[in-house]
């Protein structure tokens, strides 16, 4: 029996000397000739930490440095691939288009800006690439296709060219495009989604593209993408084109200079109105608009001495006098949505159609206003004027003439 018991006791006393060796093992500290790891933990560690001073994103992804390129996306693996968001692509970038995916009508930019477009402005719109809806976006511009020189970004507040990108700059898809969409954007911008590039110079060349960024401030996950590709576009050069038609077809009217307007059979103390109109057409893609002014060489019909004076009132009630009275004023009924309207002239002449029926405005020997185009671009305005003549009894039987002088005037 006591040799039994003797067995049992050293094979115990083996198996607690090995248990006891592979503990001393896995307690052992890592050391190499730069470093020594004390107690280091195996247990995956993902996350920010933060101190006072900075903010670490801590990844044992085995695939951390994983990364995959093509032209238009980059595909990383591990935790990367949860807090950087993919490339942005551009859908459309347009300045003079009269068809196009960016603007909000059917008839392209020059629905916001008249005919030839844009010359100072543009529109993109931004391909996520199945971004989370809150990344955010910046747009990097330049004349120069491989963006090598005069490189510039949109400023993410005033839409102005700048030097510098920061932060502010990078915006949610839909305020740069001024639409309504959830928590992110829940007022709409009527001008950001006119235009949402401002500053730029006429007749240029742009190439742009953006790149993306997900994460807040708050928690130090700005994490942002390379740029994308590009897209590429001219701006317009400031135009204003300006027409001047006598026809007694106030709606079509299709003459050459010099432009001569008839006035038969002028009975004494009888208003009477001219044989043909004096028909005006105009465009610009002035951002301001347009004025159009007028003025008489002399001031009167005008036979030597003899004269029938230009007057700003009623004829019906004047002893004699003539003037301007507004019979049609419109514009193309394709681009009435956003582009200005033609405002007939009221003062310091009434050229208005309003009541009375022969009330007219004086074209005096200085220039006064004859229409605006209501302070915007204009595209294929048209306005016609009648010429209203009462002679007095006493006026002598002869040919009376006045010359004319309009003049357009494009605001830019």
């Amino acid at each position: 029996m006591k040799v039994k018991t003797s067995y049992v006791i050293l094979i115990l006393f083996l198996i607690l000397i090995n248990v006891y060796s592979v503990i001393l093992v896995y307690s052992q500290n890592l050391e190499s000739t730069n470093y020594r790891l004390i107690a280091p933990s195996t247990e995956p560690i993902n996350g920010i930490i933060d101190s006072p001073s900075y903010s670490a994103l801590v990844d044992s992804s085995p695939v951390n440095d994983f990364k995959t390129d093509s032209t238009t996306y980059s595909l990383r693996g591990g935790t990367a691939s949860n807090i950087t968001p993919n490339v942005p692509l551009l859908s459309c970038f347009e300045t003079t288009t009269n068809t196009g995916t960016c603007s909000i009508g059917t008839n392209g930019m020059q629905e916001v800006c008249s005919a030839p477009g844009c010359y100072d402005r543009a529109k993109f719109r931004i391909d996520t690439q199945s971004n989370p809806p809150d990344a955010r976006y910046a747009i990097q511009i330049s004349t120069t296709s491989d963006f090598s020189a005069n490189v510039f970004f949109v400023d993410g507040t005033t839409r102005l060219l700048k030097t510098t990108l920061t932060i502010n700059d990078f915006k949610f898809k839909c305020e740069w495009e001024g639409e309504i969409f959830g928590t992110y954007c829940t007022t709409p911008n009527t001008t950001w989604q006119k235009f949402n590039i401002l500053g730029l110079q006429e007749g240029t060349q742009y190439y742009i593209r953006a790149a993306s960024l997900h994460g807040t401030s708050v928690n130090g996950t700005f994490t942002q993408t390379e740029w994308g590709p590009s897209l590429s576009a001219t701006t317009a050069n400031t135009s204003l084109s300006f027409d001047i038609d006598i026809d007694s077809d106030y709606v079509l009217g299709s003459t050459l200079p010099p432009h001569i307007i008839n006035i038969s059979n002028i009975n004494p103390e009888v208003v009477t109105n001219s044989d043909d109109y004096l028909i005006l057409r105009y465009t610009t893609n002035a951002l301001n608009g347009m004025r159009i002014n007028i003025k008489g060489n002399n001031g009167a019909l005008q036979n030597g001495s003899n004269i029938i004076p230009n007057v700003n009132g009623d004829l019906d009630v004047l002893s004699s006098g003539y003037g301007l009275r507004n019979i049609s004023a419109s514009n193309s009924s394709n681009y009435i949505t956003y582009l200005g309207q033609p405002v007939i002239s009221s003062t310091p002449s009434d050229f208005t159609d309003t009541a009375p029926v022969n009330k007219v405005g004086a074209p005096t020997t200085s220039f006064v206003e004859l229409l605006n185009s209501s302070n915007k671009p204009i595209h294929t305005g048209r306005s016609a004027f009648s010429i209203k003549v009462k002679a007095a009894l006493n006026l002598p039987s002869l040919n009376y003439s006045e010359t004319l002088t309009v003049i357009p005037l494009s605001i830019f």
